[in-house]
Parts: C-alpha cells; structure tokens; sequence
C-alpha cells in the first residue's frame, strides 16, 4: 500500500515561541504514526523559491496521513505554530508501483470472509507469501501412492494425516509444530460467516416465444406470463434458478447433465392450462400492457387465424428481438390494416425496427422499476458519533501504537 507523506515547508521567524508548537506535536504523530524521514538538513535550492527548514514526514498511507492532520492533537498545536513561522504545507500520496486491478468476484469474496488482499510487487521474490512449497509436500506425503474411491474416502484420509502427521512434524523453517502455532494464532483467526460465498453465477437470459430461457444449448421453463421477459437466471452447481423482475424466485430447473444437449426442461405448473377462458384471460393481461391497440390486434387475431391463440403468444415472443415499444406501433399499425397475423407484424417490425441489444434490454427493465424505488422513504443520516466506535476499534487493530517512540523522531512538523 502507498504510503501518505507530510511535506512541511517553513520559515521560523521566532525559535523561542515555535518551541512550544514543537513541544505539542509528538502526541498526533504518535497516535497516527507518523516517522520522520527528513528534518532540516543542508539543502540547495536549485530552481524556484525554497524555504529555510524542510521536513519529510511519512504515515502508513495517505488517508492516515489526512487524519493525523486533521485530528483534534494536531489541530491543538497548530495555532503554536502560526504567529512564529511562516509555512507552505502539502501533504501528498506516495507512489508505490502499478496498481493492481482485482477481479471483481474476488473481491467479493475477499469481503465476504474480511480479507484484504495484498498484491506483491512483480520482480520481487523477497515479498510472496511462502506457500507454494506446502503444494508438493501435500502431493508427496499425502497423495503419493494412495488411491481414493470416493471424496468422503478422501476427506477421511486427510483428516486422520493431518491429526498424526502434517501437524505434528516439526516445520523446517519454523522449527516449531504448526499444532502447536495454530493453538498461539486460534484467538487471532476471524470466525467464518454464518454462510458460505455464493459461487453461484447469475446470468440474464431472455424468455423465448415457447417459454423458456436457455443456457448451455438447453431450455428451461418458466411461468407463460414472463414471455419475451429479460430475467436474472442463478447458476448453481446442480440447478438453474430463475427469478421475476422483482427477484422473487419463479422457477426452479435440475441442471441437464454436461454433454447433453437440446433438450427441455419444463415443470407441470408453467404447461398452459387447457381452459380456453383462462388462457385468452392471460393474453389479454399481456397485451393490456402494450396499450389498447395492442388488444384491439388479439380481438382481431384470435377469431381471424386457426389457431389465434397460438399465434398471439409467438406475437408476444417477439419482445425478445425487439423493443417494447417497437411491439405496441407495429401492432397499433396492423390493427389498423386488419392484417391479424404474426407474419405481418413481424415484415411490420423487419422494416420499421431494430432489433435490440441485451445491454438495451437489460436497462429498459430497470428503468420500470426505478420508480417503485424513489417512492421508498427516504432514509435519514446517522450522526457520526454512531461510527466513532468502528473507527477506533479499526485504529486498535490496524495501527497498533509501536512500543516506544522513535528516538530520532523529530516533532517540529
């Protein structure tokens, strides 16, 4: 991590009335930790204007150094400072290399368990962690020459090796028992969540004109009512589960084993019911949603095709190739001609539309539902004094003050 620096530049007019602020200072630098690198020295100003002390002054990293700054010690002092000297004070982040750019699962990971990760510098050996050795001593001592009929089998192996010998041989390097450091870092170790990290992946797929959404070149039902729906979709390691667009669970699928492919999943509930009634009702509630021409086009199309209903759900389908919008003009302007087919409205939408993107698909259900959210109550601030506790229990942990002072440390800045 980057370290955070005070770079203090002063003219001292009165040496006897700067002493006090000198004599003030040594308690903020202290509780944030701040070391001098820097204080005074010869130096030559060698372009521009320079002053007649310089002090370097490093901190763990630049928001500590802010805080060390800003905190209730130092801003004590200061004021003993300004009658008797005049200053140009910056304080400044250091530069500590490229940055690396974690992946944004890890990361969620990595708070899930309260973990930071910490990236070594590239070329420099001195700083990686010691781990991989542990691999090959594992691969030799407790996988070389056995054989396992099953995972439980495996997991009972390494349980009884690690109880008579992994923990208790004595460590090359350590020269001590990882048992019996394991038992001085237990009251250190953070205890697991109550829930394991969600490795599931979510995915956003699209209901096609039959009902169901595909993922790995099979399909997998959901209700008739979300079709032509762009809906998240979780993937765990045995099921896929579909969620509505306010994320309650609508379908649960048992994933089709890997190398099967083409095939459909559906549960008796999303089958369409056999009432003629109910199903003309649901089309009717599906089309409501696009405007009155919309249903003045079903009116038309169910009486007018063999098979109208059946034709009405592939018009809906199309809402997976085209916008909303898009939809309800095209079938606004095939009413308007009488020409109740699928076939129409789809030359209807091939000459006047664009198909739309999953990026485009995906923002347009989101803006349907930002206006449920802004109705929400509007939440009011905590006082900070709420946070207090956290900060210094942060501070206790992560800055725990050194020992004893350094002796070369110097307070004049």
């Amino acid at each position: 991590m980057a370290k955070g620096y005070w770079i203090p530049h002063i003219d001292v007019s009165n040496p006897e009335g700067y002493k006090a602020y000198m004599a003030a200072t040594p308690e903020a630098h202290r509780k944030y930790h701040g070391h001098v690198l820097v204080r005074g020295g010869t130096c030559e100003v060698v372009e521009g204007r320079g002053r007649s002390r310089n002090v370097l002054r490093e901190f763990p990293d630049y928001a500590t150094a802010l805080a060390c700054y800003r905190s209730p010690e130092y801003q004590r002092a200061r004021p003993l400072r300004l009658p008797h000297s005049s200053c140009d004070f910056i304080i400044v982040e250091g530069y500590d290399g490229e940055q690396p750019i974690y992946n944004s699962r890890f990361l969620a990971f990595a708070t899930h368990y309260g973990f930071r990760p910490w990236a070594c510098r590239p070329r420099r050996p001195q700083t990686k962690g010691k781990v991989e050795r542990q691999f090959l001593f594992v691969e030799k001592n407790l996988l070389n020459g056995r054989t396992f009929t099953s995972l439980p089998h495996l997991n009972e192996v390494t349980a009884d090796w690690l109880a008579h010998t992994a923990d208790l041989r004595v460590h090359h390097q350590t020269q001590r028992r990882p048992i019996d450091l394991y038992q001085e870092e237990k009251p250190h170790l953070l205890p697991l969540p109550a829930h394991p990290y969600d490795t599931a992946q979510v995915l956003y797929r699209t209901v096609n004109s039959e009902g169901f959404v595909p993922y790995l070149q099979n399909f997998y039902s959901v209700p008739g009512k979300h079709l032509g729906a762009l809906l998240p979709v979780r993937i765990t390691e045995n099921e896929l589960i579909v969620y509505g667009p306010d994320l309650e669970k609508i379908a649960c699928h048992e994933l089709y084993p890997s190398g099967i492919l083409g095939e459909k999943h559906t549960l008796p509930e999303h089958l369409p019911r056999r009432d003629s009634h109910h199903k003309y009702e649901l089309l009717k509630e599906r089309y409501a949603e696009l405007g009155t021409e919309a249903v003045r086009f079903l009116d038309g199309i169910i009486p007018t095709r063999r098979y109208g209903k059946n034709e009405a759900w592939r018009v809906l389908g199309l809402l997976t190739t085209y916008r909303r919008e898009d939809l309800a003009k095209a079938l606004e302007r095939a009413a308007r001609y009488r020409a109740f087919s699928f076939a129409a409205v789809e030359r209807i939408l091939g000459a006047q539309a664009h198909p739309r993107s999953d990026r485009e698909a995906l923002q347009a259900e989101a803006q349907e539902h930002l206006p449920e959210v802004f109705r929400e109550p509007d939440l009011s601030p905590r006082p900070t004094s709420e946070y207090q506790r956290l900060l210094e229990e942060m501070e206790k942990t992560e800055n725990a003050p050194p020992e004893s002072e350094d002796p070369d440390d110097d307070p004049s800045a």
